[in-house]
């Protein structure tokens, strides 16, 4: 074993072996010719170990051991310095490689994200490598020239990167978009966790006039907690899909097949916003009606906002408000149609008429006021429309009979009833358009007009006196007389009351017939859960004496809660703790906030139930403007997918997204893209 470093004994078989030959040994030889001694059998006959034709000098002169010895040599010398080794070699290639494609597959995620969050045009074609070199490039090219002037890693990149793998391609965008809308739905889903699990889902839909496609869009409420552990509301959207039929049985499948594929739990939703149409709203086959079948606890409450828009309408029912409501939006679309109309007259271009738009609820009072406003500044120099200038003679006909319109006296005293009545409207449609208001606020809130228009009609004889005043100097601008007009039998289409004088008549004719209707459409319906959850406020708590109705009320909630039978020893004792303080939590957040879950435990899983219930759908009615910014006629050809992520990512503008989480989910999804 001196001479013959190699030869080792193995103590089991009693014999020796060519250790270097049993690990490395390779057969390079043209004839199948078997190892033996020393290689697969142990070398037991020491006698003939030495000598002229010994076994051990004869092994050592064998090509193979020769072959072995290299070999063993090279992964001795290998094993004890890494950098030698061929795989290791291959392996830092390859991770220097990686390394260098990831901190470039970085940057040109930021320019995706930077082109979606602006809501700039991924042209894809513009982007491909068959495009003309002369003509221009692509948003996405141009803004990767730009943001690599001052990226040194990124320049590397662009000069060693082969022609297949430069990353600037319309399928590495696509990829990247379908990545980035993934981990915005993950990341807004993960927000409805053990700690918050209720949530309630808000959906409109809307026409893309660009593809003639009904749109669906989702969005979602649920309770989050900031650094302080401090409860607030928040809303996302969610989804956009298309949809082939507008029936509610269509809408309500899409709705739950997008939460299911999200990952949420579909039982967990305590809350449904739609709007008030009768696809959407009907009790027995609208959209709230099929999805309550999978979800009994999601209790539907129509859009409180598309309630006070509608009560105009409606109102709109009396026909001098209706005519009054069609003249201010002929004037608009007379003056907005026309440049030249609008241009001719200075005066007239000092404020800008706005439409009695049916949608945008803040503009209703607004553009009444704003209608008052340009007619008492305006007059003349709207008649010279038709005296002056050089008109055509439908120019001439239209001004004259918007004129003429104005100048009765039932218009200006719908215009001024208008202006009066929508007043106390304004203040709350902004305020109801917030993303945190809860449900009992918004009641407050819409309670407080109801009373302000229930105090009008209360009062109306001494209010109308007000009101008769501003009429009155409005027709002295107009040069319109005072006076009742002639009752000749009985009329089918204009009021026949008999009154002592003008302003009776007017109050009796027009003025009370609208209040009436805005009050009827103001009222808001009863629902036994919710009156339930708000009764748990400690400002409402304190001032209630059956607490067994407020527990009956909660009955549904009984699966919810962790032990239902002791919620009424609950309430009892929130109510005693409360009883003695002077400072009392007014709305949901705040009696949740102020709630300890060990001490409450029932009583705190209401308040995150009540956090979610229905008050509006103004975000689905939001996402619908920032959808209609993204697909212009120029972006017909996107698809569903396409689209929705590209929204996602316009309307999260604001929401922090971890490029490097981007880039991991990327490189799971495509991992030969790094090499």
């Amino acid at each position: 074993m001196k001479d013959y470093p190699w030869l080792v004994y193995l103590k089991e078989l009693a014999g020796g072996f060519c250790v270097r030959c049993f690990l490395f040994a390779v057969n390079s030889s043209t004839k199948n010719c078997q190892f033996g001694v020393l290689v697969q059998q142990p070398f037991v006959n020491f006698k003939d170990a030495k000598g002229k034709d010994g076994v051990l000098p004869n092994h050592k002169k064998t090509d193979y051991h020769k072959n072995a010895i290299t070999a063993s040599s090279d992964f001795l010398q290998t094993y004890q310095d890494l950098s030698k080794r061929i795989d290791s070699t291959f392996q830092w290639s390859n991770q220097a490689i990686f390394d260098r494609n990831k901190q470039a597959l970085s940057s040109l995620v930021k320019c995706v994200l930077f082109c979606g969050k602006q809501g700039i045009s991924l042209r894809g074609h513009r982007d491909d490598a068959t495009v003309d070199p002369t003509s221009n490039r692509g948003n996405f090219k141009a803004l990767i020239d730009f943001r690599a002037a001052s990226d040194l890693n990124l320049q590397e990149f662009r000069k060693h990167a082969p022609k297949n793998a430069t990353y600037t391609s319309k399928t590495f965008q696509s990829d990247v978009i379908e990545v980035v809308g993934e981990y915005l739905q993950e990341k807004i889903a993960s927000n409805i966790n053990d700690s918050s699990p209720y949530c309630r889902i808000i959906a409109d839909e809307v026409t893309d006039t660009v593809s003639n496609q009904e749109v669906l869009s989702l969005c979602l409420q649920y309770v989050r907690y900031d650094e302080n552990e401090k409860p607030y509301i928040e809303e996302d959207s969610f989804a956009f899909n298309n949809l082939e039929h507008t029936n509610s049985e269509t809408v309500a499948k899409t709705i739950l097949d997008v939460i299911k594929k999200s990952g949420l739990d579909a039982t967990k939703i305590r809350g449904q916003s739609y709007d008030t149409t009768a696809s959407m709203s009907s009790i027995l086959n609208g959209t709230q009606a099929k999805s309550h079948k999978v979800v009994p606890n999601a209790i539907y409450s129509p859009c409180n906002l598309h309630k006070l828009n509608l009560a105009i309408p409606s109102a709109c029912k009396e026909d001098h408000i209706q005519q009054a409501v069609t003249v201010i939006n002929q004037f608009f679309l007379f003056f907005d149609n026309s440049p030249k109309h609008s241009n001719n007259s200075s005066d007239l271009k000092r404020t800008k008429l706005i439409s009695f738009c049916k949608t945008r609820w803040t503009e209703q009072e607004e553009a009444v006021e704003n209608f008052c406003d340009m007619i008492e500044r305006n007059n003349e120099d709207f008649c010279s429309l038709t005296e002056g200038w050089q008109w055509d003679g439908k120019t001439k006909l239209d001004a004259q009979g918007l004129h003429s319109s104005i100048q009765s006296l039932e218009m200006i005293v719908s215009i001024v009833a208008l202006k009066n009545v929508l007043v106390p409207l304004r203040g709350i449609t902004v305020k109801l358009q917030k993303r945190d208001i809860d449900v009992h606020s918004a009641y407050k809130q819409i309670s407080s007009v109801i009373a302000v228009v229930a105090s009008i009609r209360e009062d109306i004889d001494n209010i109308f006196k007000d009101w008769y005043s501003d009429l009155s100097s409005l027709a002295d601008e107009l040069d319109v007389t005072l006076q009742i007009p002639r009752l000749a039998g009985q009329q089918k289409h204009r009021s026949n009351q008999t009154a002592n004088g003008t302003e009776e008549y007017y109050k009796c004719a027009i003025v009370i017939p609208f209040v009436d209707y805005v009050l009827s459409e103001l009222r808001m319906e009863d629902c036994n859960p919710i009156e339930g959850i708000l009764s748990l406020i400690p400002e409402i708590v304190v001032k209630v004496s059956n607490i067994d109705e407020i527990v009956k009320k909660l009955k549904c909630y009984e699966s919810d809660v962790p032990r239902f039978s002791s919620l009424k020893n609950e309430i009892f004792s929130w109510t005693r703790t409360w009883n003695q303080k002077n400072q009392l939590p007014t709305n949901l957040c705040k009696s949740l906030e102020a709630c300890d879950k060990y001490l409450f435990p029932n009583l705190y899983v209401l308040f995150q139930i009540g956090c979610v219930l229905p008050v509006t759908s103004c975000e689905s009615e939001r996402s619908h403007s920032t959808y209609r910014r993204v697909k212009t006629y120029l972006r017909n050809a996107m698809s569903e997918e396409r689209m929705t992520n590209l929204t996602l990512m316009h309307v999260h503008y604001d929401m922090n997204i971890d490029v490097d989480q981007v880039v991991d989910k990327f490189i799971r999804k495509h991992p030969h893209r790094l090499f």
